[in-house]
């Protein structure tokens, strides 16, 4: 019996490592096949993590802690821009891009799909790893990972605050309490939105337990350091966010976040969830299997009505929400009969379009759709090889004497490869972290310039090279400092 029970556990920790490993590996072989250029809420990101890095590179340490916690850099808090910014100056700064620096975001998922395990565990076993698949596979979270936006972080940052809230409900104690409360904290300080995706759960805390509320002082005194200096400016951030596209219909604002889950969860997890609820025996069975299903219900089911008051509206606010899914998929596995058969097939088919969707093309319904005017973002995407020549630009830089680069005629970048910044604004940032910092001027005298950059064909009296079309449907004329001898 002993025997036997430890090579049930064995084997469930494998099954784990296995799931871990594959989400790493599809996560890194998306990363490396991914060069185009980021989308530029993405960039903002990177450039305030930029200026943590430089701290640290600078052995600046307190300098750089002081600005990961209390930091001014912007309408966000500085967390997730400060551990990013620690990870880039550990691999010596350079290109954020590169696997190794990029891929620290991978880890964010796994980190959530860790604590729903710890979640799901009243359910058994097999739904534990049942669980931790669908957290891993889940199309939104996996989106946010391949790439450097807070939301990846705040997934696993209000999971892990959501399960050490559960945890000392069940079992309170005063450590608990305060694990809860710097979850919490840390979450907050990730992204303020995390309030959206807490405050379902902490009023279950406070009918369940309510002196486990005495985590939110913990969780403010994280927080305050950096909320007190920037308050005026976060009322500011909180209007703007009220202040959401007029002309829209109420039933597409009601119906927004509802139908965004088939896309955010994929079809066919969110078939193991509606199995999960429909078929779990809410009147009999075990109570912590209901409490834990009870939470994970009103994380999903509040999240989304909170989220509904909230005019501006984007897929990816579902996405600290979504690791309940992995709880309802453990609870419908936990069930005989019908339930367990529609979350075993809607696990198995949400791994498919899962793996599918990863680098190849899936249908993009109207509810991935932003209700405002500005270009849909989809997180979850195969990859684009094409940086839009900017490797390129690059090079020439690199190899040009030092001066200004002019940019003639840039594009702006469509909405299958960019949402904001044309083309110009990125090959400043792309330069100086590729060791090549140089100035540079959108339709300037390109007498001026050591290299030219032109989409509107060669210019006159310089050498220029087409280095071919790209995702922006036009060539590219990169035209080197030395002068063609019929121009003088």
């Amino acid at each position: 019996m002993g025997t036997g029970h430890g090579l049930q556990v064995r084997l469930h920790r494998f099954l784990l490592l296995l799931a871990i490993l594959v989400h790493l590996g599809v996560g890194v072989a998306w990363i490396r096949q991914d060069r185009v250029v980021r989308d530029g809420d993405e960039e903002g990101h990177v450039g305030a993590a930029e200026l943590i890095a430089a701290r640290w590179l600078e052995g600046d340490a307190s300098g750089a802690l002081g600005l990961t916690f209390a930091g001014d850099l912007g309408e966000y808090p500085p967390l997730y821009a400060g551990v990013v910014g620690a990870w880039w100056a550990a691999w010596g700064g350079g290109d954020p891009g590169r696997p190794p620096v990029r891929g620290l975001n991978l880890l964010w998922p796994v980190l959530a799909m860790l604590w729903v395990v710890r979640l799901s565990r009243p359910f058994g076993p097999w739904a534990a790893v049942g669980a931790a698949v669908a957290v891993l596979t889940l199309p939104e979270v996996s989106g946010l990972g391949w790439h450097f936006m807070p939301e990846g972080a705040l997934v696993a940052a209000v999971t892990g605050a959501v399960w050490a809230l559960q945890r000392a409900v069940e079992r309170p104690s005063g450590r608990r309490i305060v694990l809860a409360g710097l979850l919490v904290g840390a979450a907050l300080l990730v992204k303020q939105t995390a309030v959206l995706y807490l405050l379902p759960v902490l009023g279950w805390v406070a009918l369940r337990r309510a002196r486990v509320l005495w985590s939110l002082p913990v969780a403010l005194v994280v927080v305050l350091p950096w909320l007190v200096p920037h308050l005026a400016a976060q009322v500011g951030y909180g209007a703007a966010s009220v202040a959401g596209p007029s002309g829209i219909s109420v039933g597409r604002h009601l119906g927004f976040y509802p139908l965004a889950l088939l896309w955010a969860a994929g079809p066919f997890l969110s078939l193991a969830v509606v199995a999960g609820i429909a078929f779990f025996p809410w009147n009999r069975g075990d109570a912590v299997q209901r409490e834990r299903t009870l939470l994970a219900l009103l994380w999903i089911v509040g999240t989304i009505a909170l989220l509904v008051i909230v005019p501006r509206k984007y897929p990816r606010l579902l996405a600290p929400a979504l690791p309940a899914v992995g709880v309802l998929v453990a609870a419908a596995l936990a069930c005989p009969g019908l339930a367990r058969g529609g979350a075993v097939a809607g696990l198995l088919g949400g791994v498919a379009w899962w793996g599918w969707g990863a680098f190849h093309p899936l249908p993009v319904p109207i509810s991935a759709l932003t209700l405002d005017a500005r270009c849909a973002q989809r997180w979850f995407r195969p990859p684009i090889d094409d940086d839009l020549a900017l490797n390129a630009v690059i090079s020439a830089v690199r190899s040009a004497p030092g001066g200004p680069v002019v940019v003639l005629d840039p594009p702006a970048i469509p909405c299958g490869v960019q949402t904001t910044f044309d083309w110009d604004a990125h090959l400043g940032p792309a330069l100086r972290r590729n060791g090549v910092d140089r100035v540079v001027v959108r339709d300037g005298d390109p007498a001026e310039a050591t290299v030219v950059v032109s989409f509107d064909g060669p210019v006159a009296g310089w050498n220029c090279d087409d280095v071919g079309l790209s995702s922006l449907g036009q060539s590219v004329w990169i035209c080197g400092a030395r002068r063609t001898q019929d121009g003088g």
